[in-house]
């Protein structure tokens, strides 16, 4: 993909999806939500260069062509069966949920291990 889809806020670089997905600079940090009652989740990273250090999020559905398996429509954040992943940003932690989130998470995981291979994910 060669569409820009962030300019870091600090540096100004224009980021693809293959540069967030690929440049071990841009650092996945999380997937939450800017508010508790929205409901479109993001991707929290941090642009990790000298003179830089910016964090920035990106809505996980403008990653969604990269995602090779089935999206749920709906959402079951905050249900009863919901481990509250999402929710939190420090969670790394697999979700099993048939939950419209769940393959975005996985994704999460999926970049954090490309880029971090020795990291112990929970799964």
């Amino acid at each position: 993909m060669t569409e820009i889809l962030k300019t870091c806020p600090g540096c100004g670089l224009e980021m693809t999806a293959d540069q967030i997905i690929n440049d071990p600079s841009i650092k996945p940090i999380g997937m939450s939500f800017l508010e508790i009652d929205s409901e479109t989740p993001y991707y929290f990273f941090q642009h990790e260069v000298d003179n830089c250090g910016s964090c920035f999020v990106i809505k996980v559905d403008k990653l969604s062509s990269l995602i090779d398996e089935y999206i749920p429509a709906k959402s079951m954040k905050l249900s009863p069966s919901c481990s509250r992943h999402c929710t939190d940003i420090k969670s790394l932690e697999d979700c099993s949920n048939k939950c419209h989130n769940s393959p975005y998470r996985r994704f999460l995981l999926h970049m954090l291990e490309a880029k971090f291979p020795s990291r112990s994910i929970n799964r």
